[in-house]
């Protein structure tokens, strides 16, 4: 065989073969790896928690279990990662800011940001403003809707989540537009969007892993994402930002990473790092949350700790602004 065949046959096969992460740290680990999220079932941060467990499992070849730990819009998750985790790496969080940062900048929370440290980051997905495609707003555009909140207030109900990005975004609409809507809570966005469709709400707010199948069965319709930019599952509908609203790019939406006790050691971080980078870029794995409706953004832990530093910052300058 000619070297240039034996070349391209080499490379054929390192493409081809499973994505292999590096050796673990010696005896670790000796049980499984849970990732901890804090909403429930079904929502957005969990179909992304439970498609990572499962794809670790496969190349990383340990057994990785998600434990939903729900309750108070995310604090009950947020609180027991930062004050009951041991720094031993079973358990990771699998989190997302704003939500975080609202927790601590907002909600009077028990923790601060270092509590908890990125070691890998995930992807960003705005939210999503969805109406019942054959409810009253079906065949109204994000514009005509403002209006409509503008002209009546209170009158159009919003699925939110109290005091969390839902709640917000919603709030930035208002404020921007001059418009009121009456926010209804919920602990999720998979929760809003069934009151959406039993016509209890005229809005729900959600991200797009927990609405897809309602938009691909014609149920729902989105009519814009809390961003500046456009989001890529969704090229046709329009952003905020392109429509008068105030949103800075990957803000206003869930900024997801796997994060770990500040007090690990740098071992097990290293492993768990490169382990879960590995899997999002794994051609297998990368199908696997395609189908799940994620589109992976996956950063190392520097990238990831400058994004993390840099939301703290854009919530609590938001919110100092918020109280003028």
């Amino acid at each position: 065989m000619k070297h240039s065949s034996l070349l391209a046959a080499v490379l054929a096969f390192a493409l081809a073969a499973p994505v292999l992460a590096q050796q673990p740290p010696e005896g670790y680990p000796r049980r499984p790896i849970e990732m901890v999220v804090a909403y429930p079932a079904g929502g957005g941060m969990d179909v992304t928690a439970r498609t990572l467990a499962q794809e670790a499992q496969r190349i990383m070849g340990h057994e990785f279990r998600v434990q939903n730990r729900t309750g108070g819009g995310g604090m009950v998750g947020h609180s027991w990662l930062a004050q009951n985790v041991a720094p031993d790496g079973y358990t990771v969080g699998v989190l997302a800011n704003p939500f975080l940062a609202l927790d601590i900048a907002v909600r009077g929370a028990p923790f601060k940001a270092d509590q908890f440290l990125p070691i890998a980051g995930i992807n960003f997905t705005p939210v999503l403003w969805v109406v019942k495609s054959d409810g009253p707003l079906g065949k109204l555009d994000f514009k005509q809707i403002v209006e409509q909140a503008r002209q009546k207030p209170g009158e159009l109900k919003v699925a939110i989540m109290p005091g969390n990005v839902f709640d917000f975004v919603a709030s930035i609409v208002e404020k921007n537009a001059g418009a009121r809507f009456t926010h209804v809570p919920f602990q999720g966005g998979r929760p809003g969007v069934t009151a959406l469709l039993g016509g209890n709400v005229d809005i729900a707010s959600a991200f797009y892993e927990e609405v897809e199948q309602y938009i691909k069965a014609g149920q729902v319709k989105a009519v814009a994402v809390s961003d500046s930019e456009r989001f890529a599952s969704l090229p046709d509908v329009p952003a905020m930002g392109e429509m008068g609203v105030k949103m800075d790019h990957g803000i206003w939406g869930a900024s997801r990473f796997v994060t770990v006790p500040p007090a690990t050691p740098q071992p097990i971080r290293d492993y768990l790092e490169q382990g879960f980078l590995k899997v999002m870029r794994d051609p297998a794995a990368i199908e696997k949350f395609r189908a799940a409706g994620i589109t992976l953004e996956p950063t190392g832990h520097e990238a990831t700790q400058k994004a993390y530093a840099a939301s703290m910052r854009a919530i609590a300058d938001f919110v100092a602004a918020d109280k003028k």
